[in-house]
């Protein structure tokens, strides 16, 4: 007789009992078991610790849990850039995010969104995310073939209204190579759309909004994209004034917004886009500007009543849609002077005089701690640059820190910084190993590790050429790359070692010299960097541009508030009426290259035929810019057309440097900046040039039409693209999605310091070194003059033989 089998249901629940009894004690575990990371804090400082154990749980991304993310409607997310990637060993950054009041007091969870490359080891490799130097989560690096998604708690009363320091930090080891090489196939993306805090709010708190007043707009933070949109809604310009009173608005809003991919869209109506079915909108914000009259519409469609309309002389604050619980800033009054009023309120809050200077470069929105500006010879440690001490087992360190030169620095053809490096190097690293300078991600110089048995770099010098340096923000990078025998033997699965072979020590030093100041013209790299030359005026920046199109509004509108956050201040716009306004001193030029006078083409070497050539699609156009490229490119920028004996003079130098190979320093004087012509797969440009008057600087932001204008204006702005603009012709390559600039021949001076006998010495060195034939010249008729001197001297004054 046949035995007859249980129900399967409860073996079915039995098995996954057992199985959950087993799971558990493992996942439980899982955190003790992983390898004890580096030790990266300074040297006797006390690691931080959550004030209670924070769970993570790891799932892929499509499995998301819906029911969590249904009950959190706002999510703030946290990556200032379109992606986030931890390369290499070694990754460590930290920035700020601003919160209001209501949503520090919520509840909050982390989420954050990650995959990796399949070479890095989960056994050895993790990551680690700190809020205000409370450590909130502690993850393996195991997502390789999809994306996946942590969630953790946060702690109640870790998170404060106002600035919040976020830390990441990862260290990654390679599967099966142990080779310096392949550490650059180390990498683990964080998806800035998966990264953001989620907030539980009440809703009396969802009611209310998250924005309380003005000074709440630093809280706008970024999109799920990384970005940072301000969308005005101003129904009737009619006046320019009017159209200048918003990009006084802009600049405002940009400074309080502090974030580094900002860009603004000045619209007559409300997109109806704007109005979400939810109130998820981080790094967002729409402004309704216009007088009761002018608003009526729009309100009516947000369904605004009068109670939130604010129908007071003076109206600036926040309102609701009462369905999404969308914010709006309204600015309104009863004219267009009540409503430049309340502008001037939002000015206030982010003006500096122009003769206070900035100690330091505001970059904590996405990169700690902000750049002290060095204005003159200075020395800087590592510990306020915030690197700390650190110890380092692994074959690539890489870190980095900021620093910022003033936009009239002038010392690119001579001098050196120096690091003076702390560091030291086990008896396992071999000879062949090295240390490298980066600056502004090029490098610098190369420090080769010789000696066996160990060493201690103690104050050990590194030059580096001033000729790395940029106006503005810059950074450096300091690598080590380090070769040991284990390295060359290691086998699949060996574990690595944890004992340190670098180190790198706080009292390591930065030390700049003192360099020449003068102003140049053009150099769109201290445009970018410090808003050369506008933050210099005090008479203010003459505007060249139709502020009734709203395509060019919303251009100059995107470029006025970078150049804002640049200067750290305001710049005061004079819009310019007549030809008359901009003979003299500073312009900008905003406007499809189509309506731009011949004179500002010229004046900012552009060839007329570039209206013709770069905005027509025909064959013979595109084939006639290919000519005119070329042509460019070979010859124009090498071969200079003179006549007479400076002619013959230039030809000869030509054909010196071509004879022996010489640097391009190696000339007479400079050369002539050769007309432009821009390439079809430029969308966008900018270029720069002396003022006819010489004590200003013209600068034109130009597209073939307003639609690629304003589309281009957003490019430029995003700080990848806005810190690589340089010399006199920056140009947005749609295709290559890179920026393209032409280097500066003929430089104009303008003075910006007092010429002082020290003063005047560097900026002669620099232009002589610069020039270095002239420098020859000038060597030698000043030997031919001493002679001729002193033949003279003792011709008249020497011993003579009686006869």
């Amino acid at each position: 007789m046949s035995k007859m089998l249980p129900s399967p249901y409860p073996l079915i629940r039995y098995g996954l009992m057992t199985t959950a009894l087993c799971v558990l004690p493992v996942i439980a575990n899982a955190q003790s078991a992983l390898p004890t990371p580096f030790d990266m804090s300074p040297e006797g400082a006390e690691v931080p610790q959550p004030s209670a154990p924070a769970p993570a749980l790891i799932a892929p991304s499509p499995a998301a849990p819906a029911a969590a993310t249904a009950s959190q409607p706002w999510r703030r997310y946290l990556i200032p850039a379109d992606m986030l990637s931890l390369t290499g060993e070694y990754y460590q950054r930290s920035w700020n995010i601003a919160l209001t009041e209501e949503e520090a007091k919520a509840p909050a969870r982390l989420n954050l969104g990650y995959q990796s490359a399949i070479l890095v080891a989960p056994e050895s490799s993790d990551f680690i995310v700190s809020i205000n130097n409370v450590e909130l989560l502690r993850q393996p690096i195991r997502s390789t073939d999809q994306m996946a998604e942590v969630i953790v708690d946060v702690p109640a009363g870790l998170l404060r209204t106002g600035a919040n320091t976020l830390s990441v930090r990862a260290q990654q080891r390679h599967r099966t190579d142990c080779t310096i090489e392949s550490t650059y196939e180390l990498w683990t993306n964080i998806d800035p759309a998966k990264t953001y805090l989620a907030f539980d709010l009440n809703s009396t708190q969802q009611k209310a909004g998250r924005f309380a007043g003005s000074e709440d707009i630093i809280a706008i933070g970024v999109n799920a994209k990384g970005n940072t949109q301000f969308h005005i809604v101003a129904p009737a310009l009619g006046r320019a004034d009017h159209g200048t009173s918003l990009l006084d608005l802009s600049q405002s809003l940009a400074i309080l917004g502090g974030m580094p991919n900002q860009s603004f869209s000045v619209e007559k109506s409300l997109d109806p886009a704007l109005i979400h079915k939810d109130s998820a909108r981080s790094g967002e914000l729409t402004i309704l500007v216009g007088t009761q009259a002018e608003l009526t519409d729009v309100l009516d469609t947000l369904q605004i009543g009068n109670d939130e309309r604010n129908t007071s002389a003076s109206s600036m604050h926040f309102v609701t849609h009462p369905a999404t619980g969308e914010q709006f800033l309204l600015i309104s009054g009863e004219n267009w002077r009540e409503i430049d009023r309340n502008i001037d309120r939002l000015v206030a809050m982010t003006e500096r005089p122009a003769n206070t200077l900035r100690d330091a470069f505001q970059t904590q929105n996405w990169n700690l701690p902000n750049a002290p500006v060095l204005r003159s010879g200075g020395t800087l440690s590592f510990a306020e640059m915030g690197i700390a001490t650190q110890q380092f087992s692994g074959r690539r360190l890489r870190n980095q820190f900021n620093f910022a030169i003033p936009a009239d620095f002038y010392a690119n053809a001579y001098g050196t910084a120096t690091i003076l490096l702390d560091a030291a190097y086990s008896a396992e690293v071999l000879p062949g190993s090295h240390v490298d300078i980066y600056i502004n991600g090029d490098i610098a110089t190369t420090i080769p590790i010789t000696n066996t048995g160990g060493g201690v770099m103690k104050q050990l010098p590194i030059r580096i050429e001033m000729r790395h340096f940029r106006p503005g923000l810059n950074t450096v990078t300091i690598e080590a790359a380090l070769e040991t025998q284990a390295d060359k033997s290691c086998s699949a699965g060996t574990a690595s070692s944890a004992n340190p072979r670098f180190a790198l020590f706080d009292s390591s030093k930065f030390t700049m010299p003192d360099f020449g100041r003068i102003g140049q013209v053009p150099n769109l790299a201290a445009m970018t960097g410090m808003a050369y030359p506008y933050t210099y005026s005090s008479d203010g920046l003459a505007l060249s541009a139709n502020l009734n199109d709203y395509n060019v509004l919303s251009a100059s509108a995107t470029i006025m508030g970078s150049l804002a956050v640049a200067a750290g201040r305001p710049l005061k716009i004079n819009y310019a009426q007549s030809d008359d306004d901009l003979k003299n001193g500073n312009a900008l030029f905003v406007g499809a290259i189509t309506n731009l006078p011949d004179a500002v083409l010229t004046q900012t070497g552009i060839n007329l035929d570039a209206r013709k050539i770069w905005s027509d699609d025909d064959i013979a156009g595109q084939q006639d810019n290919a000519r005119s490229t070329t042509n460019f490119t070979l010859d124009q920028w090498q071969e200079q057309l003179q006549t007479g004996w400076y002619g013959w003079l230039q030809n000869t130098y030509n054909g010196v440097l071509q004879a022996f190979n010489a640097s391009d320093s190696f000339r007479l004087f400079p050369g002539n900046d050769a007309k432009y012509i821009p390439p079809k797969e430029v969308s966008v440009l900018a270029a720069q040039g002396a003022s006819p008057s010489g004590d200003g600087a013209w600068t034109v932001i130009t597209a073939p039409d307003t639609v690629l204008l304003r589309q281009g204006a957003e490019q430029l702005a995003y700080r990848a693209n806005w810190t690589k603009m340089n010399g006199r012709i920056a140009a947005y390559n749609h295709d290559k999605k890179t920026v393209e600039t032409l280097p500066v021949q003929r430089t104009e001076f303008l003075k910006t310091q007092p010429l002082t006998f020290f003063n005047l010495r560097l900026i002669a060195t620099n232009w002589l070194s610069s020039n270095a034939l002239s420098y020859v010249v000038v060597l030698l008729l000043s030997l031919v003059a001493l002679g001729l001197s002193t033949s003279m001297m003792l011709s008249r004054f020497g011993r003579r033989d009686d006869d």
